[in-house]
């Protein structure tokens, strides 16, 4: 089922990760676009957080873009300053990489 957000609302979305480098200073951003996440309409920015090696919750505040339409929402995490993984939350779906598993609440 599609989530109806309002304009300019803000939402927290909860990023349950488990990297396998403890103590690796990491950035999670969530995201959302209408084009395959070429444009970002609205975005956490980069959120700083230290892996633990277990598993962890990540907060990321977005506010919701202010014009209508669908929207999914991606994710990206990097460590180290290099990305370790992208996931896109596209028809209700979570990509599960190998080096984490991710799950994406709000």
């Amino acid at each position: 089922m599609d989530r109806v957000m309002l304009p300019g609302a803000q939402h927290n979305a909860n990023v349950s990760l488990k990297l396998s480098v403890p103590g690796l200073a990491c950035t999670a951003e969530v995201f959302l676009s209408a084009d395959g996440g070429a444009t970002k309409v609205a975005t956490s920015g980069q959120v700083a957080f230290t892996a633990t090696g277990s598993q962890q919750t990540v907060i990321c505040p977005v506010t919701m873009p202010q014009v209508g339409g669908i929207f999914y929402a991606y994710l990206d995490i990097a460590g180290g300053g290099v990305v370790l993984d992208q996931f896109a939350d596209e028809a209700n779906r979570i990509l599960v990489p190998v080096v984490s598993n991710v799950e994406i609440t709000w």
